[in-house]
C-alpha cells in the first residue's frame, strides 16, 4: 500500500502521471468502483430534510485534524487505484460571488443579482467565505506534514456556472440578448474574483517535483487549478466562445496547468476547449443504471462520443467519468491514445480489472 508522499513506490506513481500530462504513457490512469443502482420502483420516496443555509466553514482544529488525516491514510493509504486520495478544502464556491447556498439532499446557489454593476466593488478577500479558505489552509498546512500528505488545489467553479448561481438560468439565457455587455462586464469581475481566490489557495501548497495536485486528484506541473462549466450545455457554441470562453482562457492563463470540470452533455462545446492553452479536460458521462441492470443515458451515449473523444485527446488530456463494462474499457484503451486519457467510474467486477490495469502496490 502507498500510505503517503514518503512511501517508496510513489515515485513511479509521479513517474506516470508526468507522462500522463505530458501524453508520453503507454496506459490510461483508472479509478474504478463498484456500480452504484439507481432503483426506480412505485414506493413513495422517503421524506427528505428541509435544505438549511449554508454556513461558514468552522475553523479547523489542527490536532483533531492531524488525528483524522493520519488515521484515514493509516487506514486506506493515498491511492485510490492511479488517482490520489487528497487533502481538498471544503467550500461550496458559488458563495464567492454572494450567492445564498442551500444545503439539503443536493446543494444549490440561490439567484443574488440585484444590479448588473454590485460586483465592481466588491472585495473578495474582506468575505467570512474567503478568511476561513485561507485560515482553514493554513492550519491545515500547520497541523500535518504537507511532503507527507498531499494537498489539493481548490475546485472552484467557473464563470458560467458562477453566472448561472448569480442570475439563474432562465435570467442568464435572456441576458445574452438583452444585456449582453452588462452580461460580459459581470463575467469579467467574476473571472478576477474566482482567479485570485484560485491563485491565493494554490500559492499556499507546496509543490512537488515542481507541481501540485488538482482538485481531480492527478499530479499537474505548476501552479494547479480546477473550474467546472456544469450550465456550459445550454448555451450554442457561438454563444458560448463569444460570452464564457474568453473568461475560461483567461482562468487557465493564471495557472500552470487547469482541469476542467464538464458533462457530456456539453459535447457540442469541447472542440472550443480543447484549443485552450494549459487546460485538460475531466468528462461526466451521464448515465443512469436501473434496478433491472439496463443503462439509460442522459444524453448521447458513449458510442456517439468517441468520436468527440478523439478530437479532444488530439489537442490535451482527457478523464472520463461514466458506467463501464469490460468491453468499453477495452475499446476504449484501443481506439484512444493510451498516453492522454484516463478513466473513472463504476464496473461490474472490480477486482478483475485492477488486476489488469492497476499495478499491485497501488491497490493492496
Amino acid at each position: 500500500m502507498i500510505r503517503d508522499l514518503k512511501t517508496a513506490a510513489w515515485p513511479a506513481v509521479h513517474q506516470r502521471y508526468k507522462e500522463y500530462w505530458n501524453h508520453t504513457g503507454t496506459m490510461p490512469l483508472l479509478r474504478i468502483h463498484g456500480l452504484s443502482v439507481h432503483k426506480v420502483d412505485d414506493e413513495p420516496a422517503a421524506p427528505q430534510p428541509e435544505p438549511q443555509p449554508y454556513e461558514a466553514p468552522e475553523l479547523i482544529d489542527r490536532a483533531a485534524f492531524r488525528a483524522q488525516t493520519e488515521d484515514s491514510y493509516d487506514r486506506h493509504g493515498m491511492m485510490a487505484d492511479d488517482f490520489i486520495r487528497g487533502i481538498s478544502p471544503q467550500l461550496h464556491t458559488e458563495v464567492l460571488v454572494e450567492c445564498p447556498v442551500l444545503q439539503g439532499v443536493s446543494n444549490w446557489a440561490e439567484p443574488c443579482v440585484t444590479a448588473w454593476n454590485q460586483l465592481d466593488d466588491y472585495v473578495v478577500e474582506q468575505t467570512i467565505w474567503y478568511q476561513r479558505l485561507i485560515e482553514n489552509t493554513r492550519r491545515s498546512l500547520e497541523a500535518i506534514d504537507p511532503e507527507t500528505y498531499p494537498f489539493n488545489c481548490l475546485g472552484i467553479r467557473g464563470p458560467v456556472d458562477m453566472a448561472r448561481g448569480m442570475l439563474g438560468a432562465e435570467v442568464l439565457c435572456a441576458a445574452v440578448y438583452d444585456h449582453p455587455q452588462e452580461l460580459k462586464d459581470l463575467l469579467e469581475r467574476i473571472t478576477d474574483i474566482i482567479i485570485a481566490t484560485e491563485q491565493a489557495h494554490s500559492r499556499m501548497l507546496p509543490l512537488y517535483e515542481g507541481g501540485q495536485f488538482n482538485h481531480e486528484g492527478v499530479w499537474g506541473p505548476g501552479l494547479n487549478a480546477a473550474f467546472s462549466v456544469d450550465a456550459a450545455w445550454i448555451f450554442s457554441p457561438a454563444t458560448y466562445e463569444e460570452f464564457f470562453l474568453p473568461c475560461d482562457a483567461r482562468f487557465c492563463d493564471a495557472f500552470d496547468s487547469t482541469v476542467l470540470h464538464l458533462h457530456s452533455a456539453s459535447q457540442h462545446l469541447f472542440h472550443l476547449w480543447a484549443q485552450v492553452p494549459k487546460l485538460a479536460l475531466q468528462c461526466s458521462v451521464d448515465e443512469l443504471r436501473l434496478s433491472t441492470g439496463e443503462r439509460k443515458p442522459l444524453g448521447l451515449p458513449f458510442d456517439k462520443l468517441f468520436p468527440r473523444f478523439q478530437v479532444i485527446c488530439q489537442h490535451t488530456t482527457l478523464m472520463i467519468d461514466g458506467y463501464w463494462e469490460q468491453e468499453l474499457i477495452a475499446r476504449t484503451i484501443a481506439e484512444l491514445p493510451a498516453g492522454r486519457f484516463s478513466i473513472r467510474g463504476g464496473v461490474p467486477d472490480v477486482q478483475a480489472l485492477r488486476d489488469r490495469y492497476v499495478p499491485a502496490a497501488q491497490h493492496a
